[in-house]
């Protein structure tokens, strides 16, 4: 995708999108794994039913990533999207209607998202992003959404940093394994329910009105890069904000730790990983708590930490001294 911050935007939403990559459904693959049962935290093994694996696999995804048990409570929804009794049934009926497998993709691994989630995680994390942009002497941050949804967290970064002038300057990336997912945020279209609890502000300044619902202004729409892709293999260097929220835990315990080690590559020193309620990135990967949610890289020096050099931080040692 090429990136279009030279473009003057005049406040029109009337310019036309650029040309996309299209994204393809591929057809399911045409065998069954030879195991069907995976390790998971909640019992030595788990039988997992094939057709679940199979959909997994017919999206070029890993099963073996993924929490047996949690893979397993998703079928129903499964079967209840292609109105089927097992997943034998399930499978015919995607061979049949290949066009299908994204919905149903959808419905197994469901995304939670939404504008300003968690209103005092967005709060302390702006204040610790105009930080951070003290040092930048005009110059943007580089963001990475991983598993972004329909991207309304990434539109509300996109937004802060807005606000602040420098979002031309940023470098903002989306990611996510649902073919649906990254459709709906790169054309930016929400509906009256989605924008519900979104200060009016907000509203008034990045929205117009569009049918029944509204659409996210094109100036924040250009400025996202969205990708349909694996987390495990997809790459970004030097950001200043990763966020990867209710992801690691339906994955392995292993493979959450490898998510954890790459968003910790990823990160610039002294950048900031924002993570689910209920997910903690281990501390000797070098993180460090800073707020609920919110975490911090360090540089990692044997098994001691060593502390981020206040510069780097832009004089704010006292906000980065959680522990």
């Amino acid at each position: 995708m090429h990136r279009l911050d030279h473009i003057h935007f005049s406040g029109s939403d009337s310019l036309p999108l650029p040309p996309e990559r299209p994204l393809r459904s591929r057809r399911p693959v045409a065998f069954l794994p030879c195991s069907t049962r995976i390790a998971s935290r909640f019992a030595d093994s788990v039988t997992v039913d094939p057709f679940l694996i199979w959909l997994l696999q017919g999206a070029d995804l890993d099963p073996e990533n993924y929490r047996a048990a949690s893979l397993q409570r998703r079928l129903a929804a499964c079967l209840r999207q292609l109105r089927a009794a097992n997943g034998q049934e399930a499978r015919r009926r995607l061979e049949q209607q290949p066009d299908l497998l994204p919905t149903i993709l959808n419905a197994l691994l469901i995304g939670m998202t939404g504008f300003f989630r968690d209103p005092a995680v967005f709060e302390r994390l702006s204040a610790l992003l105009d930080e951070r942009l003290r040092t930048r002497s005009g110059s943007g941050l580089r963001v990475y959404s991983a598993g972004c949804s329909d991207g309304r967290e990434l539109y509300s970064i996109a937004m802060l940093l807005e606000e602040r002038g420098i979002l031309a300057q940023s470098r903002l990336t989306g990611l996510d394994c649902r073919q649906q997912a990254i459709l709906r945020a790169r054309e930016g279209r929400f509906a009256a329910d989605d924008l519900e609890g979104l200060d009016p502000k907000w509203r008034q300044r990045h929205f117009r009105a569009e049918g029944t619902g509204f659409r996210i202004q094109s100036k924040l729409r250009y400025s996202i890069e969205w990708h349909q892709g694996d987390l495990f293999t997809h790459r970004e260097r030097e950001c200043d904000l990763i966020l990867c929220r209710n992801v690691a835990i339906y994955l392995r315990p292993a493979r959450g730790a490898a998510a954890w080690e790459g968003f910790h590559r990823q990160l610039a020193l002294g950048g900031l990983l924002v993570t689910g309620k209920a997910e903690k990135p281990p501390a000797s990967l070098g993180f460090r708590f800073l707020a609920p949610s919110i975490y911090q890289k360090v540089e990692r020096v044997g098994p001691i930490e060593k502390r981020v050099p206040a510069s780097t931080l832009g004089g704010a040692a006292g906000i980065f001294s959680y522990s």
